[in-house]
């Protein structure tokens, strides 16, 4: 099974993300900032378990989901996770393009439906 990692510091945008990949057959965890992100990743790593996809919301207080895709550019993680960001409808083309240029796989706007975190899941954590 697929584990992704889901984080965002809203609550509600989380538990959805969560409900919908469980009951699609994924594995989630869940965290709502960018430190407790780090801190699972590394502890994943530790257990050799590591997380297929990391879905990032980009704006998060303190720590941002920009933040924790350079710690983990730094650490070298780029190379064995792939890192989508969620983002809010009014990131533009050239915003996601800078997040590619970064190390983001991709970004999903939010709000988002059922089909399209699924498509987009699906499309990061295959192969």
């Amino acid at each position: 099974m697929k584990k992704i990692l889901v984080v965002d510091d809203n609550k509600n945008v989380a538990d959805l993300a969560e409900i919908i990949l469980t009951s699609a057959g994924y594995v989630c965890t869940k965290t709502n900032n960018g430190k407790s992100c780090l801190d699972a990743v590394r502890a994943s790593y530790q257990n050799d378990d590591g997380y297929d996809l990391i879905l990032l919301d980009v704006a998060m207080p303190g720590f941002s989901g920009v933040d924790v895709l350079n710690a983990l550019k730094q650490e070298g993680s780029l190379e064995r996770v792939n890192v989508a960001f969620f983002t809010a409808s009014s990131a533009t083309s050239l915003d996601i393009a800078d997040y590619e240029k970064m190390g983001a796989r991709g970004c999903l706007r939010k709000p988002f439906t059922k089909a399209e975190l699924l498509n987009f899941v699906g499309k990061h954590t295959s192969g």
